[in-house]
């Protein structure tokens, strides 16, 4: 019996079958019972994972084939800029909240609430920086890699938008995993697949541009697998995207307050590092300021939270 819970434990079994009692590529009675438990605790995860990679690397793949490597480089460059925020935050906090998650599958109140108040704080961090990178992607660009990468400005801020939505969609995979359902992303990420690739393909004659725009509708393609989800944790995707939306109100008004000021001030005749700091500065200041004012309990319980992260005693 410990012996098969090392196996329920395991990242993966590596199955040997050499040849024995001169029978070809023999396989054991234990040895099957040991796949039969690795098949049952982890190959809805294992697929998901597989179909995942190749379903995030799709658009990479006919960039690639259709639009050339001079293409590929600029796409696949606007790509990781914004994208590096997922990775860094969101899948992080994924990894937090999928034991607190596992925690409490049954109770699915508080499970709701965890997941919802989740999706908020992970919007409140991500929003802004997604808001605020395509606003300055052209003066950024041009100030740290030259203006040599100016085709992937528009591409790379439409890509903010993706990256923006991705990084909360996430939340709804510890969910699952959670809950004991993790067959479903699978599920859905085997239908989506078919679409996207007809869809990028379709979009691939306006560009890297236009396969940026099949990013977005793709995300909130995903928006049916969160609205699955949300379900059978007893909430909706209605209250899912109220959560966003102090982030979302917060985020647009900071990058209206930006668009009004480079308007009123002749901040374009600045130094270009000079008016990429102020665009920062100031953007960032005004998002705080808009986010204690208009949602002030998040903006305290944001501020609680971090507290506890960064300053542990």
């Amino acid at each position: 019996r410990n012996h098969f819970n090392k196996v329920i434990w395991a990242d993966g079994i590596l199955v040997l079958n050499h040849d024995k009692n001169d029978v070809l590529h023999y396989i054991g009675a234990n040895t099957f019972l040991e796949m039969g438990i690795a098949f049952h605790f982890g190959k809805n995860i294992y697929g998901q994972h597989f179909v995942n990679y190749f379903s995030e690397n799709i658009d990479f793949i006919i960039v690639g084939k259709l639009l050339g490597p001079q293409s590929l480089a600029f796409y696949q460059f606007a790509y990781n800029l914004p994208h590096l925020v997922l990775q860094h935050i969101s899948y992080s906090i994924e990894t937090v909240t999928f034991p607190i998650f596992s925690k409490i599958q049954d109770e699915k109140e508080r499970l709701a609430k965890a997941f919802l108040k989740s999706t908020k704080y992970i919007s409140i961090v991500t929003f802004p920086l997604m808001a605020g990178l395509s606003f300055v992607a052209k003066d950024f660009m041009t100030a740290a890699y030259g203006p040599q990468w100016e085709a992937a400005v528009l591409p790379l801020q439409i890509l903010c938008l993706s990256g923006a939505l991705r990084s909360v969609i996430v939340t709804v995979n510890p969910v699952l995993q959670a809950i004991g359902r993790p067959d479903i992303m699978l599920k859905y990420t085997l239908s989506f697949t078919p679409i996207v690739i007809v869809l990028m393909i379709f979009l691939s004659r306006w560009g890297t541009t236009g396969i940026a725009v099949g990013m977005v509708c793709v995300v909130f393609l995903y928006l049916i697998l969160v609205r699955t989800g949300a379900r059978l944790v007893k909430t909706s995707l209605r209250m899912f995207l109220k959560s966003l939306f102090p982030a979302a109100l917060c985020s647009a008004l900071m990058v209206s307050f930006l668009f009004i000021f480079d308007w009123i001030l002749p901040v374009k005749e600045l130094f270009i590092l000079v008016r990429l700091g102020m665009n920062i500065i100031l953007g960032g200041g005004f998002y705080l300021m808009a986010l204690r004012f208009l949602f002030r309990n998040d903006f305290n319980e944001m501020l609680n939270f971090m507290k506890k992260m960064f300053f542990k005693t």
